[in-house]
């Protein structure tokens, strides 16, 4: 399997869209009203490779809000969802994302 193809898995994910959805939402709070111009940029990034989705957990301050949790939870589903491999839990956040060096073992 290649990146390409392990992002159209990832775009495929049920739970993808409200993975978006929630990472939106939390943009839009974070920027509000007046940096629209960069949460629409952030997004389009986000959709250009859709892998960088399984690690908008990190981007949140405070990992004990409901936003992160949020984030985290539909992360998890879209990684059980799609079966691809996950890098271990670095020293920080976000960096269990997708493992890429393992998309060549994984079928």
């Amino acid at each position: 399997m290649n990146l390409h193809q392990a992002q159209q898995k990832i775009t495929s994910a049920p739970s993808f869209a409200e993975l978006r959805q929630a990472y939106m939402r939390f943009m839009k709070r974070l920027y509000g009203k007046f940096g629209q111009e960069r949460v629409t940029e952030g997004i389009a990034n986000h959709d250009a490779e859709p892998q960088r989705y399984l690690v908008v957990h990190s981007h949140v301050m405070n990992a004990k809000s409901a936003a992160c949790k949020t984030l985290q939870r539909l992360t998890n589903q879209v990684f059980k969802e799609t079966g691809l491999p996950r890098s271990p839990q670095g020293k920080f956040r976000g960096m269990d994302g997708l493992n890429i060096d393992a998309l060549d073992l994984c079928n």
